[in-house]
């Protein structure tokens, strides 16, 4: 008990820099999806344990027959790890995912722009030889 209460007090007095907080926010996203697919693999035993037990009595298996428990534990996972991990690194880390997107974007923007200069340049070349 006083090791938890010493750790979470000088857990609490440290500032993290941006690196860590990245880091540490990879972490946590990376364990939610470990967690995720174990709620899953959880759900689908008890489903399928469900469904052989209602196929012998003649009955059809839904969703909505699982039992709460199973259902709860699985959505309130599946809603952890859809939350956006990138918003919690800190700010030089946002300031880096915005240049590689906008790059990416120019990337992409040029790409189309040639695409579409060579097609109309072919239109052209054809139009003047009488194509």
């Amino acid at each position: 008990l006083t090791a938890g209460l010493l750790t979470a007090s000088i857990g609490s007095a440290v500032q993290w820099s941006y690196a860590e907080q990245s880091v540490l926010a990879l972490l946590q996203k990376e364990k939610c999806n470990r967690d995720l697919k174990k709620r899953a693999v959880e759900f689908i035993i008890v489903w399928w344990r469900l469904k052989k037990k209602r196929a012998g009595k003649g009955l059809r298996m839904s969703i909505t027959n699982m039992p709460l428990r199973v259902r709860d534990k699985f959505m309130t996972q599946r809603d952890e790890s859809r939350v956006n991990f990138e918003e919690v690194g800190g700010i030089d880390r946002k300031i880096s995912n915005i240049c590689q997107r906008s790059k990416n974007i120019k990337f992409n923007v040029e790409c189309i722009n040639e695409a579409f200069s060579l097609h109309a340049d072919e239109n052209r070349s054809n139009m003047l030889m009488g194509f």
